[in-house]
């Protein structure tokens, strides 16, 4: 559903204003990993 972070194809970054919500989908598992939910305003993390 949301897009891939370019610096890294596996990562995936959602967009729920004024949230950046960054996640891992694994597949096998099925199953969702969420790695940051970021600020809008704040600088992007470091993946």
């Amino acid at each position: 559903m949301g897009t891939k972070v370019s610096s890294n194809s596996e990562f995936r970054v959602l967009l729920h204003s004024p949230f950046k919500i960054y996640y891992k989908v694994v597949e096998p598992q099925q199953r969702i990993n969420i790695l940051h939910i970021w600020h809008g305003s704040r600088c992007p993390p470091k993946l």
